[in-house]
């Protein structure tokens, strides 16, 4: 297969996969994007992100989408990432992003998380504190596990990315991403 060929059948696969969640995940879509709003329009409740594997990227750049907006055209909003950087760690990443949610989480405040699967022990370890503290929970997942849904709550939110590589996991979930970004924007600030 010529490089031209692996592109184009690189794209179809996306645009396939696009369409799927689409049909798929727009309700659960929706729903997250009110329930961010909802934390955003509280005065005394934050917005923490968190990733695992490669989807770390993810939850560190919805983090900062949200706080450092367009010079002058919109506020900064309260979202706080939990992977913290390397040098900082004591211990496993797990602890290390409990311990966060502990010190600065309080019930109501809403937790996003990605991995590219549900099987993942730090994804875990990070939901059941949350869920501890009262915290609203969102996961962003590949299709793979389903450890963590056994923790989710009737008001939690579970979004199942259906690719099978990896690569297209993390390309939907930073889609899904702007698509909570877009919802906020319009919900607060009209547009």
């Amino acid at each position: 297969m010529s490089q031209q060929a692996l592109v184009i059948q690189h794209f179809e696969q996306n645009i396939q996969t696009s369409m799927y969640a689409q049909d798929m995940l727009v309700a659960q879509i929706e729903q997250v994007g009110q329930l961010c709003t909802q934390v955003l329009l509280s005065n005394s409740n934050r917005l923490f992100t968190c990733g695992m594997q490669l989807s770390e990227l993810v939850g560190q750049y919805l983090s900062a989408a949200l706080l450092k907006r367009e010079a002058g055209m919109k506020p900064a909003l309260p979202s706080i990432n939990l992977n913290i950087n390397s040098f900082m760690q004591m211990g496993s990443n797990a602890q290390s992003q409990s311990d966060a949610l502990r010190a600065f989480a309080q019930e109501k405040d809403l937790l996003i998380a990605f991995a590219l699967d549900g099987d993942d022990l730090t994804i875990n370890e990070t939901v059941k504190v949350a869920k501890e503290l009262g915290m609203n929970v969102v996961l962003i997942l590949g299709q793979q596990g389903y450890r963590v849904s056994e923790v989710l709550g009737e008001s939690d939110v579970e979004i199942r990315i259906p690719a099978d590589e990896d690569s297209s996991v993390i390309e939907h979930q930073i889609l899904v991403s702007n698509t909570f970004i877009k919802l906020i924007d319009s919900e607060l600030f009209g547009f």
